[in-house]
């Protein structure tokens, strides 16, 4: 946990005006639309600087978890809108549950989690929500002592996942059902920290984000292997989303767009120069080697994790959808996913209309 408690003190330093207006104690809320907060340019002729296009824009972004090697491309991001005036605050909660609460309450506008967490809380608690962007792609592998060979080995060994209600829990009655088997599930939330418990022994097998991944092998390359990975079998399977009140997007159209555009040009620099990916991941994470995380950033460029597209697209909705519900994780028709009342494609749509497709 130390790991991700720098990159949380980190994060807030770098975002040191959002920091100053915490302590003023002003609330995050919207107010109207695109939070009546953007300035009105300066008239020509005046030798006035024009003011910023979202100065006094208030936005904040609640985490799922302690922040993660992905969320490098965030903090390229977040510096892009606050170049525009926004004020970018980050709050890193304990559990997915926490995040969605947090912004169905207005307490942030926007929120990261898996899409399967987004699209059960409109289900079951009428949470007024829609996912409008794709942070990563399905980046999970499964990671097991080498003693464990085959999937069909891991009845009864001890498996972690993040929580009853994540994505780990759905891949986990994935790989259950497929391979009949029956592991012994020990809620165990953070990659990282499952990461850490299976080095030191208290778990046999577990799912990992690929920056976890590679440090579990880098570490102990003769004690653990990749089981299964599930980024090649389950290759359109949407993993974290970006979500949002379905009002607040609507009211403020401007600063989600601006979001999407600043989050899309970073995904696409970094692809450029995966020095950016790095440079940032080394901000993040400052106690680790930089030659591990050079190698952790050129996987995730490799494997090309984030979509320069933001995947918004009505057939990964379905087929996250499909998989979704024909593994019991959501309701709904699995010949024919009501993606609807979970995504709205409004946000993205004019952006790539603006920056084009990739």
């Amino acid at each position: 946990m130390q790991k991700r408690f720098v990159a949380a003190v980190i994060i807030g330093a770098l975002l040191l005006s959002v920091a100053l207006t915490g302590c003023g104690g002003g609330s995050t809320k919207a107010t109207g639309g695109d939070q009546g907060k953007a300035a009105n340019p300066t008239s020509p002729g005046t030798s006035t600087p024009a003011p910023k296009p979202f100065a006094g824009v208030k936005l904040t972004i609640a985490y799922p978890s302690a922040a993660g090697y992905a969320d490098a491309v965030g903090s390229l991001a977040w510096k892009k809108l606050q170049d525009l005036g926004m004020t970018v605050d980050t709050k890193f909660m304990s559990t997915s549950d926490l995040a969605i609460k947090t912004v169905t309450q207005g307490d942030a506008q926007i929120g990261i989690t898996a899409a399967v967490n987004v699209i059960s809380a409109v289900q079951n608690a009428d949470a007024p929500l829609k996912i409008f962007l794709l942070d990563t792609r399905n980046e999970w592998s499964l990671v097991a002592k080498k003693s464990i060979t085959d999937p069909k080995d891991l009845n009864g060994v001890n498996y972690g996942i993040h929580s009853p209600k994540s994505m780990t829990s759905t891949l986990t009655n994935y790989i259950a059902e497929k391979y009949k088997v029956q592991p012994k599930v020990r809620v165990v939330p953070g990659s990282d920290v499952r990461a850490q418990a299976l080095l030191k022994g208290q778990l046999d097998a577990t799912l990992l984000e690929a920056g976890d991944m590679l440090t579990v092998l880098n570490e102990k390359p003769n004690d653990f292997h990749v089981l299964l990975s599930i980024a090649k079998e389950l290759p359109t399977m949407q993993n974290l989303t970006y979500f949002a009140r379905a009002d607040w997007l609507q009211k403020n159209p401007k600063v989600a767009g601006a979001l999407v555009k600043a989050y899309l040009e970073a995904v696409r620099e970094v692809y450029v120069d995966p020095g950016k990916l790095n440079a940032a991941m080394a901000k993040l994470f400052p106690d680790q080697k930089p030659q591990d995380l050079t190698r952790i950033g050129q996987y995730y460029v490799d494997q090309k994790i984030f979509d320069p597209n933001g995947s918004m697209t009505k057939d990964s909705a379905i087929d996250t959808m499909k998989f979704l519900i024909l593994n019991g994780a959501i309701k709904g028709d699995a010949n024919n996913p009501d993606y609807s009342k979970y995504y709205d494609f409004s946000v993205a749509e004019p952006v790539l209309k603006e920056i084009g497709s990739k």
